[in-house]
């Protein structure tokens, strides 16, 4: 990285003079502030008012769902049908081959410790979703 540049060092040095002499306060002004969450909670309304019967949602969105859904229980499926034992040879082999014998200890470590604390449904769910948007993403490229 380079040398500060002046104007830059000036810059934030107003700034900072400003916001202590000028009495700006510790919020963003609200002249400057866009209003998002409003954008959001508008766009949300119209979405929650006409998701059953825009043609885009019948269309596009709810066969997309119905995608994901499926693919999300079926490798929801496939980890409980490889039980604990199977889950954990499979991704400790999967980091032993990506990442070397290190990275496999600690992954394996790390998975008997999620199971250990009592959170291996969870961990498994997580992954799951995990794999899906992966996949979909590998997918769609």
């Amino acid at each position: 990285m380079g040398r500060p540049r002046p104007g830059l060092l000036i810059a934030a040095g107003l700034l900072v003079v400003l916001a202590l002499v000028g009495g700006m306060g510790t919020a963003f002004p609200d002249a400057v502030t866009l209003p998002v969450g409003r954008w959001a909670d508008a766009m949300q309304g119209w979405v929650v008012r006409n998701r059953a019967s825009a043609p885009v949602f019948a269309v596009v969105f709810r066969p997309l769902a119905a995608l994901a859904a499926g693919s999300l229980d079926a490798t929801v499926a496939l980890l409980a049908a490889l039980g604990w034992p199977g889950v954990i040879v499979l991704v400790v082999t999967v980091a032993l081959l990506a990442a070397g014998w290190r990275v496999a200890v600690v992954t394996g470590a790390a998975l008997v410790t999620i199971g250990l604390i009592g959170r291996w449904d969870d961990a498994m769910v997580t992954l799951a979703l995990t794999v899906v948007a992966v996949l979909a993403s590998v997918a769609v490229g």
